[in-house]
């Protein structure tokens, strides 16, 4: 039996789909091999090339069956209307210049949702009816720049999320900036290389154990009682993220 993942970001099963940039093949190669399904996620005609078909940037998952999604991406609306999600285009178009290519891209950490100064205001609304406590950050790409592997513990290379985190009474652990690999652009981010694909598996689009910060990434991830696992061993790389869906249970 399967059903919509409840909390965004955080499985409480096996995932058996999850949202993936359309160019991702190693990972879309692996999870696919792991038997889950793979929506891909195709490039947007108004964003950066470089980051034009990430999930983090085109789609939000509000929780349950209930997703955001930026215009233009009609066949991806057509896939998640198949799956019986209840998605949804944001009124404002997306741009490839800041801020109007972040309107989705915030990070939903249990019932909080750290973002930037601008974001949909479709977003923000849900928030307020649902209880959603909105964080400001200085950091317009806050999904990029978080790893979720609890509803109270995340990773960062951002000194304002994890101050904002560690005031909310969220544990976090601040990694150095690099070490991620991204077309065009000095460095990703750590949220735009990962992605839970179980409750207690969080995969990487690369070898993680060559980032610097390895041991205490790991160190943190087992006290939260989650394996980290490899899709392949290349180079760590931001791929807009891996999504979770869909699950088991």
């Amino acid at each position: 039996m399967q059903s919509f993942i409840k909390m965004p970001n955080l499985p409480s099963g096996k995932v058996t789909a999850v949202a993936i940039s359309a160019e991702a093949k190693s990972a879309i190669n692996a999870l696919t091999n792991m038997g889950i399904e793979c929506i891909k996620v195709e490039s947007h005609p108004d964003l950066d090339s470089p980051v034009g078909s990430h999930a983090d940037m085109l789609i939000h998952h509000l929780g349950n069956k209930n997703i955001l999604l930026a215009k233009k991406q009609d066949k991806l609306m057509q896939i998640l209307k198949v799956l019986r999600f209840n998605a949804k285009y944001i009124n404002e178009d997306l741009a490839d210049k800041y801020p109007f290519d972040c309107l989705l891209n915030a990070a939903r950490i249990g019932n909080k949702l750290f973002c930037g100064r601008y974001i949909s205001n479709q977003l923000s609304e849900y928030c307020e009816k649902n209880n959603v406590e909105i964080i400001r950050v200085r950091q317009g790409y806050a999904k990029c720049s978080v790893c979720v592997l609890d509803e109270n513990t995340i990773i960062t290379d951002d000194t304002g999320i994890d101050a904002a985190a560690k005031r909310e009474g969220i544990d976090s652990l601040l990694i150095s900036h690099g070490g991620i690999k991204i077309e065009k652009y000095s460095y990703g981010f750590i949220g735009g290389c990962c992605g839970k694909i179980a409750k207690n598996i969080l995969a990487f689009n690369g070898d993680i154990s060559k980032h610097k910060d390895y041991r205490e990434i790991k160190a943190i991830a087992d006290n939260c009682g989650v394996e980290v696992i490899c899709l392949h061993d290349g180079l760590l790389t931001d791929i807009g993220g891996i999504l979770p869906l869909i699950e088991s249970v």
